[in-house]
This record gives structure tokens, C-alpha cells and sequence, in this order.
């Protein structure tokens, strides 16, 4: 079996199958974690929006936009 040179001196190996196999549904898992916020912040601005206008903050202040112009 052939050893990548820095393995002896990290003294890293071979991830078990097992191991390989928990890999991906926990990733799926840290991948679903951090999309929460955003979606919770696209919801957010989706039901700010009204239709035809687009709510667009300035200074401080939120300004409307007509989409039709």
C-alpha cells in the first residue's frame, strides 16, 4: 500500500469505512444548519416586498420602489 510522505510524520491513517460512511449524512446535516438563517431571512424580506414595489433601505429610512416605472 503506498503512504503519502507526511503520513509517518502526522501520524494520520486511513479513515475506517464506518467512519467514511458518518461523513456524509453529518455533512448534510452542517450544510442544513447553516442555510436555516438564510432562509429564514429570505422569508423575511418575501413577505416585506409588496407586489409591484420593492422595499429598499436608505439612511435608515426604508424607501419604496414601483417596479412598473
Amino acid at each position: 500500500m503506498v503512504r503519502p510522505p507526511l503520513q509517518s510524520v502526522f501520524g494520520t491513517a486511513v479513515p475506517e469505512l464506518w467512519l467514511l460512511a458518518l461523513m456524509i449524512p453529518l455533512a448534510v446535516i452542517v450544510w442544513g444548519c447553516d442555510e436555516l438563517p438564510q432562509m429564514g431571512a429570505s422569508d423575511s424580506k418575501r413577505s416585506a416586498t409588496v407586489k409591484g414595489h420593492e422595499s429598499v433601505p436608505v439612511g435608515g429610512q426604508v424607501m419604496s420602489l414601483r417596479a412598473d416605472s
